[in-house]
């Protein structure tokens, strides 16, 4: 899951999934700052500050994950914490980040922005659902 307080460069992320085995810390920990990364840059770009941006993003996930797929998140007042919560489904759906980054290339073509969230849903490992350890500790929740 990710923590919505993180400040960036900071560990973001409670729970880990890859699709190496669980024993796999780096895989896990490298997993955790590109999902970490995708909130930052997601949250810093301007063309998805307001609140119709996001839901247009949301709806053109939706139709990427396949027909009549819907993405339910909750609206949030604080952005960050939208994309955090946008983020960490994303990341437990199968081709969940491919969607996203489609998305976004869809509505920024050819921007930096599309790019970058590209490369990092490229690099993340598939699903295998939640876990129940907080992120960086081991330990449970």
């Amino acid at each position: 899951m990710l923590r919505p307080d993180a400040e960036p460069g900071e560990n973001h992320v409670v729970g880990a999934r890859s699709g190496e085995p669980a024993d796999s810390p780096d895989r896990d920990d490298r997993d955790d700052r590109h999902l970490g990364r995708l909130v930052d840059i997601l949250d810093a770009a301007p063309g998805f500050a307001g609140m119709a941006a996001r839901r247009l993003l949301q709806d053109r996930i939706a139709r990427r994950l396949g027909p009549g797929r819907r993405l339910h998140l909750a609206e949030y007042d604080v952005a960050r914490l939208w994309f955090v919560a946008l983020v960490e489904q994303l990341s437990e759906e199968p081709d969940g980040l491919s969607a996203l980054s489609r998305a976004v290339g869809d509505l920024r073509p050819g921007s930096r922005l599309a790019l970058e969230v590209a490369r990092i849903a490229a690099a993340v490992g598939p699903p295998h659902g939640p876990t129940d350890t907080v992120f960086g500790t081991g330990e449970s929740r």
